[in-house]
């Protein structure tokens, strides 16, 4: 639904500088249908009659086989298509018949019935069930600016876009009662949660403190005289101080799952990104710069931590020497008792993992602003081409950064 106010009669006094303004929105709910058909129902392997000593059969001592399928999963009867709603306001203007122009656009969509695999006892037979349990919020907004800034008269012709996004997701009910879960990966520290009000694959970490700048600064249990400790011993002056959210003066690194000194934190998903392309034209030439940009988002820097605990297990000193390595000498690292170091003394060997990658100490801003592409082009004049029975023909050379920042440039022409 929309509404040009600038067609109305009212609004005729404004019509000199506002060529265009309308305003729209929109309502309505929307599904969207499995990947795989009858996901509710147990079903049948027919024909899958290998055996150990012939894996390729496809019958069993020439009958045709009949199997349950176990591997996909327990029937659920009232799985439904996932389901979403998504309202949104708008607004579309022109200025000065169109010099400046824009958009400005707020959403939100809440996605619910999404379909998620639960883990389940392995002395139910099955290893997982799908459920609708699933429901998350997108919510922002969206502006669009162009311009064309410089006079007519300008030998000189200056085209801008800017595109900027704002979103914010955020996970609205979880399976079991909107119980947290951990999110299986490939590194033993697990890092990544889903829980309710938080964004998507939130980090989980522990919250680093500090270092222990000598024996006198690690915690004792007021009720037993321990030192402050973890799975594998106790803490040492130099060591990371994680905090102690549970309050048991002890730190469970082995626990994989929900860990009570453990907090969702961060958020990998970013909330602002955009782009802004700029086009200078003169006479026959042409260049274009295109910018992106992202802000407001969380990295957790996995390299820097492998850096510091490829010597934790397993042939330290052979490790410390083969695999990459900080430059120790370029940061504030704890070497003897009462340093105030940003760095906890480097792990040779003591299995405490003290350097664990899933704490706040790696936790670091992902923002960026990237020149990404650059484009020179030149159209060739009219009487030239028209001699070659052409309508156009342009010699551009577009260079497109590359992630280690180099800008290879390829020589490209266009004819028309």
């Amino acid at each position: 639904m929309a509404w040009i106010l600038s067609e109305e009669k009212f609004f005729q006094d404004f019509s000199s500088a506002i060529s265009l303004f309308k305003i729209r929105g929109s309502l309505g709910t929307s599904g969207s249908l499995p990947s795989k058909n009858y996901l509710q129902y147990n079903l049948y392997t027919v024909n899958a009659g290998a055996y150990p000593g012939n894996i390729g059969s496809s019958s069993y001592n020439g009958v045709t086989a009949i199997t349950p399928n176990l591997r996909d999963g327990a029937a659920q009867s009232s799985l439904s298509w996932e389901k979403s709603k998504q309202w949104n306001l708008g607004i579309d203007f022109e200025i000065h018949k169109g010099k400046y122009s824009g958009s400005v656009d707020v959403y939100n969509k809440e996605s619910s019935l999404q379909l998620f695999s639960v883990n389940l006892p392995v002395t139910t037979g099955y290893s997982k069930a799908l459920t609708n349990a699933i429901g998350v919020r997108n919510a922002g907004v969206e502006l669009t600016l162009a311009a064309n800034p410089l006079p007519q008269s300008s030998p000189i012709k200056w085209f801008s876009r800017l595109n900027i996004s704002y979103n914010k997701n955020a996970i609205m009910n979880l399976p079991n009662g909107n119980r947290d879960l951990v999110m299986d990966g490939d590194r033993f520290d697990k890092s990544h949660i889903l829980s309710v009000g938080s964004p998507i694959n939130a980090f989980y970490l522990y919250r680093t403190l500090g270092v222990f700048s000598t024996e006198d600064d690690i915690p004792v249990n007021p009720f037993t005289g321990a030192k402050y400790r973890n799975s594998n011993g106790t803490f040492t002056a130099g060591a990371f101080y994680m905090q102690d959210l549970d309050g048991d003066n002890f730190i469970d690194i082995f626990n994989s799952g929900i860990n009570p000194d453990k907090i969702p934190m961060g958020d990998p998903n970013p909330r602002i990104t955009g782009g802004w392309t700029n086009n200078f034209s003169w006479k026959n030439f042409t260049v274009g710069l295109f910018f992106n940009f992202v802000f407001k988002r969380d990295i957790l820097n996995l390299y820097l931590a492998d850096q510091f605990s490829n010597s934790t297990s397993g042939d330290p000193l052979n490790n410390f020497a083969q695999y990459s390595t900080p430059n120790l000498d370029a940061i504030n690292i704890w070497r003897k008792p009462g340093d105030q170091a940003t760095y906890a003394k480097y792990d040779l060997g003591t299995y405490l993992y003290y350097y664990t990658s899933a704490q706040s100490f790696f936790l670091t801003k992902g923002d960026f602003v990237r020149l990404k592409n650059v484009n020179l082009q030149y159209n060739l004049p009219a009487p030239i081409i028209k001699k070659w029975g052409l309508g156009g023909f342009k010699i551009f050379e577009p260079w497109i950064m590359r992630p280690d920042g180099r800008l290879p440039n390829y020589y490209r022409m266009q004819k028309t």
